[in-house]
């Protein structure tokens, strides 16, 4: 609801970003909104990352600009916003945003994370996204 009211008060995804309390906030929102996942790809396995929001486009375009996500944030029927991670650069950018967050995802949620994490050790071209890890 916060963000909500900053995003009609015509700040943009930099100034939101930036705010002094956004990385603790996102960590939040990634616990309550995102989604992590794999896809099969023909005969590959690969990892992937998602988070919605209903009307407000500008808070994943925030969460692009923090996170340095190339991908473009999507809109899907009903006035949804899909931001999608992909790429290993931009996994291993999450993953170092999450890691070095001060705040840590909690209950059902740090087990997905936990096991996504898990499975990408096992393959072989996503393994160093974790290198810190």
């Amino acid at each position: 609801i916060l963000f909500n009211k900053l995003a009609k008060e015509d700040k943009s995804y930099e100034e939101i970003s930036s705010l002094n309390y956004f990385n603790e906030w996102l960590i939040g929102f990634i616990e309550g909104e995102g989604s992590f996942y794999f896809i099969q790809d023909k005969d590959k396995i690969r990892p992937k990352f998602s988070i919605c929001q209903k009307y407000d486009k500008i808070i994943l375009d925030a969460i692009k600009n923090k996170i340095n996500i190339k991908g473009l944030v999507h809109k899907e029927k009903n006035d949804m916003f899909r931001l999608k991670c992909q790429s290993k650069d931009e996994l291993q950018n999450l993953i170092s945003f999450i890691e070095t967050s001060k705040i840590k995802f909690q209950g059902l949620k740090d087990i997905q994370y936990q096991e996504w994490c898990d499975k990408m050790r096992s393959l072989k071209y996503y393994k160093n996204c974790l290198i810190n890890k």
